[in-house]
């Protein structure tokens, strides 16, 4: 089920929320760690390159990024075989 994160901090949690939050959110069973790591490293990445380059930033290439950021979650949690599985099946009818 994974780790707690309220073990932690030595103490149950005291609202549902809070228990929703430590106990379901924060394991293994929803990736929300691996898409909000993914989606952080790929724009702080797409905003260092841009800068050492001084190439203006639009607000399509943001979304571009976004967009890029789960794709690199999706192959960091089901491979990179079943990523472009999946990008070779959106072009086939």
């Amino acid at each position: 089920m994974g780790f707690p994160v309220f073990m932690l901090m030595g103490r149950r949690p005291r609202t549902r929320l809070h228990w929703l939050l430590c106990r379901r959110l924060f394991t293994q069973e929803y990736p929300i760690r691996a898409i909000s790591a993914s989606i952080a490293l790929t724009l702080a990445t797409f905003f260092a390159h841009f800068q050492i380059k001084a190439i203006a930033v639009m607000w399509y290439m943001v979304v571009a990024v976004v967009v890029l950021g789960f794709m690199v979650s999706y192959a960091e949690m089901f491979g990179y075989d079943k990523l472009m599985e999946a990008i070779g099946k959106t072009g086939k009818k």
